[in-house]
């Protein structure tokens, strides 16, 4: 994949307790189309996909971690925004 293409989602998941648990979150979103890297905290509960955003979206990543059994809580999601420069830029995007 073109690094200039791929975005990074930090996403919480909800379920996880072990590393068994990490592991299947990770297999699972690794098997999508347009993910290119999976790392997964289990301390925090957090996971870092790396990913083309033109073939695979927030919606998929869900799914995936859903159908493992597992949940991506939607209150809490945290995106790496490049090229906001000012409070206007933040304000647009919310």
């Amino acid at each position: 994949m073109n690094s200039m293409q791929l975005s990074e989602m930090n996403l919480p998941i909800q379920g996880m307790t072990c590393g068994g648990c990490g592991a299947h979150v990770e297999r699972a979103l690794k098997a999508l189309p347009g993910v290119d890297r999976v790392s997964v905290d289990i301390t925090t509960k957090w996971v870092t996909v790396t990913c083309d955003p033109n073939q695979v979206e927030l919606a998929d990543l869900q799914q995936a971690v859903q159908d493992a059994g597992y949940l991506i809580p939607t209150d809490r999601v945290r995106m790496s925004i490049d090229g906001m420069t000012c409070i206007s830029c933040a304000a647009h995007i919310q």
